[in-house]
Protein backbone atom coordinates (compact mmCIF):
# COMPACT_ATOMS: atom_id res chain seq x y z
CA UNK A 1 0.00 0.00 0.00
CA UNK A 2 0.99 3.55 -0.98
CA UNK A 3 0.67 6.66 0.98
CA UNK A 4 0.27 9.66 -0.43
CA UNK A 5 3.54 12.26 0.64
CA UNK A 6 2.70 14.29 3.55
CA UNK A 7 3.26 17.25 1.12
CA UNK A 8 0.74 16.03 -1.36
CA UNK A 9 -1.59 15.41 1.74
CA UNK A 10 -1.02 18.71 3.31
CA UNK A 11 -2.32 20.26 0.23
CA UNK A 12 -5.15 18.15 -0.45
CA UNK A 13 -6.28 18.71 3.24
CA UNK A 14 -5.99 22.40 2.78
CA UNK A 15 -8.23 22.28 -0.62
CA UNK A 16 -10.84 19.81 0.87
CA UNK A 17 -11.24 22.08 4.20
CA UNK A 18 -11.69 25.04 1.61
CA UNK A 19 -14.06 23.21 -0.33
CA UNK A 20 -16.51 21.83 2.13
CA UNK A 21 -15.95 24.61 4.90
CA UNK A 22 -18.94 23.98 7.17
CA UNK A 23 -21.34 21.91 5.58
CA UNK A 24 -22.51 19.51 7.27
CA UNK A 25 -25.44 18.46 4.93
CA UNK A 26 -24.62 15.32 3.09
CA UNK A 27 -25.83 16.80 -0.15
CA UNK A 28 -23.51 20.07 0.22
CA UNK A 29 -20.54 17.78 1.19
CA UNK A 30 -20.97 16.11 -1.96
CA UNK A 31 -21.84 19.18 -3.94
CA UNK A 32 -18.35 20.64 -2.48
CA UNK A 33 -16.24 17.23 -2.98
CA UNK A 34 -17.46 17.56 -6.55
CA UNK A 35 -16.83 21.06 -7.06
CA UNK A 36 -13.51 20.42 -5.93
CA UNK A 37 -12.60 17.76 -8.45
CA UNK A 38 -14.61 19.96 -10.74
CA UNK A 39 -12.09 22.72 -10.81
CA UNK A 40 -9.02 20.39 -11.30
CA UNK A 41 -10.53 18.38 -13.71
CA UNK A 42 -11.22 21.69 -16.07
CA UNK A 43 -7.59 22.57 -15.54
CA UNK A 44 -5.78 19.33 -16.06
CA UNK A 45 -7.42 18.53 -18.89
CA UNK A 46 -5.85 21.85 -20.86
CA UNK A 47 -2.80 20.20 -19.63
CA UNK A 48 -2.82 17.21 -20.21
CA UNK A 49 -6.00 16.39 -22.28
CA UNK A 50 -9.19 14.23 -21.37
CA UNK A 51 -7.62 10.80 -21.99
CA UNK A 52 -4.48 11.78 -19.72
CA UNK A 53 -6.95 13.36 -16.87
CA UNK A 54 -8.60 9.75 -16.81
CA UNK A 55 -5.80 8.05 -16.59
CA UNK A 56 -4.49 9.81 -13.62
CA UNK A 57 -7.67 10.02 -11.84
CA UNK A 58 -8.40 5.87 -12.68
CA UNK A 59 -4.24 5.69 -10.94
CA UNK A 60 -5.31 8.12 -8.07
CA UNK A 61 -8.21 5.55 -7.42
CA UNK A 62 -6.07 2.71 -7.83
CA UNK A 63 -3.30 4.11 -4.93
CA UNK A 64 -6.54 5.15 -2.65
CA UNK A 65 -8.51 1.82 -2.76
CA UNK A 66 -6.60 -0.10 -0.34
CA UNK A 67 -7.76 1.84 2.70
CA UNK A 68 -10.48 3.33 1.30
CA UNK A 69 -12.36 0.13 -1.24
CA UNK A 70 -15.60 2.17 -1.80
CA UNK A 71 -13.79 4.69 -4.26
CA UNK A 72 -13.28 1.91 -6.84
CA UNK A 73 -17.20 2.10 -7.22
CA UNK A 74 -17.99 5.52 -6.65
CA UNK A 75 -15.58 7.30 -8.86
CA UNK A 76 -16.43 7.08 -12.29
CA UNK A 77 -13.80 9.11 -14.76
CA UNK A 78 -16.08 10.78 -17.20
CA UNK A 79 -15.04 13.07 -20.60
CA UNK A 80 -15.89 15.98 -18.85
CA UNK A 81 -15.28 15.61 -15.22
CA UNK A 82 -15.09 12.88 -12.32
CA UNK A 83 -18.67 11.58 -11.46
CA UNK A 84 -18.81 9.95 -7.72
CA UNK A 85 -22.00 7.88 -7.45
CA UNK A 86 -23.91 7.72 -4.23
CA UNK A 87 -21.62 10.18 -2.61
CA UNK A 88 -23.97 11.52 -0.52
CA UNK A 89 -25.70 8.55 0.40
CA UNK A 90 -22.08 7.23 0.84
CA UNK A 91 -21.91 10.23 3.50
CA UNK A 92 -24.70 9.46 5.31
CA UNK A 93 -24.01 5.66 5.52
CA UNK A 94 -20.36 5.88 6.60
CA UNK A 95 -20.50 9.47 7.81
CA UNK A 96 -18.68 12.80 6.69
CA UNK A 97 -15.47 12.20 8.45
CA UNK A 98 -14.69 8.22 6.48
CA UNK A 99 -16.06 10.00 2.98
CA UNK A 100 -14.39 13.17 3.36
CA UNK A 101 -10.81 10.99 4.52
CA UNK A 102 -11.22 8.89 1.63
CA UNK A 103 -11.91 11.89 -0.92
CA UNK A 104 -8.43 13.77 0.85
CA UNK A 105 -6.84 10.74 0.29
CA UNK A 106 -7.95 10.67 -3.74
CA UNK A 107 -6.81 14.27 -4.18
CA UNK A 108 -3.58 13.67 -2.15
CA UNK A 109 -2.73 11.00 -4.67
CA UNK A 110 -3.53 12.61 -8.01
CA UNK A 111 -1.31 15.77 -6.51
CA UNK A 112 1.23 13.57 -5.52
CA UNK A 113 1.00 12.05 -9.33
CA UNK A 114 1.25 15.20 -10.67
CA UNK A 115 4.26 15.85 -8.66
CA UNK A 116 6.11 12.81 -10.20
CA UNK A 117 4.81 13.70 -13.79
CA UNK A 118 5.36 17.48 -13.72
CA UNK A 119 7.22 18.67 -10.86
CA UNK A 120 6.34 20.02 -7.67
CA UNK A 121 6.90 23.67 -8.54
CA UNK A 122 4.78 23.62 -11.87
CA UNK A 123 1.75 21.02 -9.91
CA UNK A 124 2.04 24.20 -7.13
CA UNK A 125 1.93 26.53 -9.31
CA UNK A 126 -1.81 25.35 -11.00
CA UNK A 127 -3.27 23.95 -7.60
CA UNK A 128 -2.33 27.68 -6.57
CA UNK A 129 -4.11 29.13 -9.84
CA UNK A 130 -6.92 26.66 -8.87
CA UNK A 131 -7.79 27.76 -5.46
CA UNK A 132 -6.54 31.88 -5.36
CA UNK A 133 -8.33 31.47 -2.62
CA UNK A 134 -6.22 29.47 -0.27
CA UNK A 135 -3.45 31.10 1.00
CA UNK A 136 0.07 29.33 0.52
CA UNK A 137 -1.27 26.15 -1.02
CA UNK A 138 2.36 25.43 -1.76
CA UNK A 139 4.00 25.80 2.27
CA UNK A 140 3.47 23.12 4.65
CA UNK A 141 4.20 24.09 8.13
CA UNK A 142 6.32 27.16 7.36
CA UNK A 143 8.60 25.45 4.60
CA UNK A 144 8.31 25.05 0.93
CA UNK A 145 6.52 22.04 -0.59
CA UNK A 146 8.74 19.35 -1.86
CA UNK A 147 6.50 16.87 -2.58
CA UNK A 148 8.39 14.38 0.03
CA UNK A 149 11.55 14.30 -2.13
Amino acid sequence: MMSPSPDALEVARRIMQHEIGEREAPEEIARGVEGCFQRLHEALRNIVGVAGVEALVGRAVHLAQPEHGWLETAVVPARSNVVFEGLAGRVEREGAPAVIDGMTALLAHLIGLLFTFIGDELTLRIVQRIWTEVPRLGESRGSSTTGGK
